[in-house]
């Protein structure tokens, strides 16, 4: 079976509203299958960052203020995904992250 390594990005672990967002993240990316290795499920890494961005005009960010570098620490997940599912897990971690806007490069490994 072919396997992606997905990386989303940009969950922001701040305050207690926001680790909450990031379990849904990440049981929306389980319910379409993501995170399975082997006889294990709901396999993630996460590394604890920084994260910057300023929002332009038409922005409507979820954290800070549109026009001001913002600086707010983030979790980044990491998870992998069957090939003929990243689309749906894709979609899945975009409907349930709190951010307008997701970091999500997906990378293509062995499996």
């Amino acid at each position: 079976m072919s396997v992606s390594r997905a990386r989303i990005l940009r969950c922001s672990s701040v305050e207690e509203r926001a680790v909450r967002n990031v379990d849904a993240v990440v049981k929306a990316l389980t319910e379409v299958g993501a995170g399975v290795i082997g006889d294990y499920a709901e396999c993630t890494f996460r590394t604890l960052g920084r994260g910057t961005f300023r929002g332009g005009e038409g922005a409507s960010p979820y954290l800070g203020e549109k026009g001001r570098l913002e600086e707010v620490e983030e979790l980044r997940i990491e998870t992998v995904v069957a090939a003929h599912t990243v689309g749906r897990a894709m979609n899945a971690a975009t409907a349930a992250h709190p951010y307008e806007e997701v970091a999500r490069p997906v990378g293509a490994g062995r499996g």
